[in-house]
Formats: C-alpha cells, structure tokens, sequence
C-alpha cells in the first residue's frame, strides 16, 4: 500500500499541470443576451472541476463534469468602464461622441513656482492651483522626481499625503489621485511573483504606500510599453494592477500609444494594433478603466489601427469589452486559468455604470 501511494504521489508531483481553453464564444466576438460559454479541459490525472469567470469574478458555480458550459447573461453587464483621454495629438478632435471622457493632468511644473527647487510641496503654490482644478472629472497630478526607492522612501509618503491634504483643504470637491506610484511602477520584479526578494521587496513597499492611498480618490498605475515582448508586459501589466487594486479605489490605468523613449529602437513608434488590443483589453477588464496618453508633436490619424481598436472598445452604444476566462482543476489539485477570451456586449446601454472593482488581490 505504501508503494502504492508514493507511486501516487510521484505521478502527481510530475504530472503536467491541467490545459484548459474557451472555446466559445471566439476571441473579439460581438454578444448579447443570453451567450453560451463552453470550454475544453484535460489533464493526465483526469479533471475535478472548470470554473468560468467573467472579468476574472467566478459565474455560477463549478462544473464538475464535461461537457464543461454555462449560460451567461450579458445583458446583466454594467456600462462601459471608462476610457479616459488625455492625448496630445495636433489636430486631435474632441473624443467625447466616441465613447472617450475628457480628463485633467496637473504636470509637475505648474505646482512650483518657475525656476524653484522641487526637492519639497509648496504649499501655497499647490493651493492656488488646486483652486483651479475642475470638479466635474478626474485630476491626476504628476509629480514624477521623486524618489520612491529605499531609505527615502518613507520621506517621499510624507510629501505626497501633504499635497494631497492640501489640495483637498484647498477645493474639496476634487477627485484626484497621484500619477503611476500606486503602485511603484515596476517591470522586472512584478514578472517574477511571489517568493521573488524582488517581487516581496516590491509588494512591501506598495503596502507602506498605503497611506498615500487612503488620501487620495482615484488610483492611476501606468503600464506603458517598453519592449516588443507581449507577454512580458502581460506579466508587468497585471502584476501592477493587481496591487493597485490594494488601495481599494476605482483603478484607472495609464497606456501610451507610443512605446516609451527609454527605448532607443523603439520609442516613438506606434503599439501594434494586436498589442494594443491587448493592452486596452487588459487594463478596461483588469481595472475600473483607461487613460490614454500620447501624441506629443504627433499628427493626428483617424486611422490608426490604435484608435480603431480604441473606439471599438469605448463605442457608446454597446457595453465595452468583457473577459471570458476558466479554471480547471485536476485531481490532485493543480489548476490552470485559460488564457482570455475577449468579447464586446451589444447595447445599447440603457444600464447604470459599472460599479468600481475596488477589490484588494487575492
């Protein structure tokens, strides 16, 4: 019998983790109503269960047998999330009839004075334009020279809750949050999961930015594209909206239709439209929505394959793009997640937006 089980538990222990797919409905497919969900599933050790998700929450329960299906209604969804623009583009028309929200960035330079020291707030200066700040939409505020590194770590919290405090003292009314540092923006660690020293060391400091968080109302992690590696940036991507949502605030996450000039081959150059497909999905189905940014000195092209994608996405008469995903689990408790079907719901939308996800990561 002891042979038995250890032969068990070598197979177990060796065995392939279980391969699960969506095989309905097909990537980039138009629903509506009631939409059958059906997945294939297989593993050596034979399949305990599949769980679909939508928008990565559990719809219904497990499945335990094949053929693995669901219904789902997707007339039940919210309104699209957001699409945020603030573009740069010359001759850039107004977004608005396209699905897309106008928002505001307060850029560093306009919270000192010209020519100061930026090493600390001015108080007086960030109340003045806090005074001009509108109430109607988002604010982000970049402040990017600032160290968020090691030991001047905690000095750097103090002077982002200030200027928080003080824009708030200033124009309560405001919604605002800080641009890319909640979370720390990170590329390399965030790919390496937990166990990592960096990832651990990267999550750690994330916790002690906690306090920012709490002051402010909306979360703005930036996810810009560095290099051509798609699933590279799948990784960074959902590591840092991942531990955006911690701070418990709607999440709006920064994309850039360029990749970013800290890359000399590529800078300036635009996504691809299958990588931008991948990026928008992600960050509307991740998150509570989208910021686009880009353009600086940059024509205009209603054309753009970036933009086409956008506007599919952001159409207001249907109800934005959803994730289709499952989970299988094998016998001995391995489990596997699908890789993403997306699918946009057909409107029009008559429904209240969607709820924030302010949900902190599992």
């Amino acid at each position: 019998m002891k042979i038995i089980i250890l032969l068990l538990l070598a197979v177990s222990a060796n065995a392939a983790p279980p391969v699960v797919s969506i095989t309905s409905p097909i990537d980039g497919a138009v629903v509506s109503g009631s939409v059958s969900l059906a997945a294939n599933a297989s593993s050596a050790l034979g399949i305990s269960s599949v769980q679909f998700q939508i928008d990565w929450a559990n719809l219904g329960g497990a499945k335990t047998a094949a053929p693995y299906a669901v219904g789902w209604n997707a007339s039940q969804v919210g309104a699209n999330r957001a699409i945020f623009d603030t573009l740069l583009y010359t001759g850039k028309p107004s977004l608005i009839a396209a699905g897309l929200s106008p928002m505001v960035i307060i850029y560093e330079n306009a919270l000192w004075p010209a020519g100061a020291d930026h090493s600390q707030p001015d108080k007086a200066k960030i109340q003045q334009v806090a005074l001009t700040m509108p109430t109607d939409r988002p604010v982000c505020v970049d402040i990017e020279s600032w160290s968020l590194s090691g030991s001047s770590l905690p000095a750097t919290i103090a002077k982002y809750i200030q200027v928080a405090d003080w824009i708030h003292q200033a124009n309560p009314g405001v919604k605002m949050g800080f641009y890319s540092m909640l979370p720390i923006r990170n590329y390399w660690d965030a790919q390496n999961g937990p166990g990592n020293a960096g990832y651990d060391a990267w999550v750690q400091s994330n916790a002690m930015l906690e306090q920012v968080g709490a002051r402010v109302d909306y979360i703005f992690p930036s996810v810009y594209t560095f290099y051509s590696d798609q699933l590279g940036w799948q990784k960074y991507a959902d590591a840092n909206i991942q531990q955006a949502r911690r701070y418990g605030k709607p999440v709006y996450s920064f994309l850039m239709t360029t990749y970013h000039d800290s890359n000399a081959t590529l800078k300036g150059q635009l996504i691809p439209e299958d990588y931008w497909r991948r990026q928008i999905n992600t960050t509307q189905t991740r998150g509570d929505g989208t910021v686009i940014w880009g353009g600086w000195q940059m024509p205009w092209d209603a054309n753009a394959p970036w933009w086409l994608a956008t506007k599919a996405v952001a159409d207001p008469a249907k109800k934005g793009v959803h994730a289709v995903t499952a989970k299988a689990w094998d016998s001995a408790g391995g489990s596997t997640i699908s890789a993403p079907v997306y699918v946009i719901v057909d409107g029009p939308d008559k429904s209240p937006p969607a709820a924030p996800r302010n949900l902190r990561p599992q």
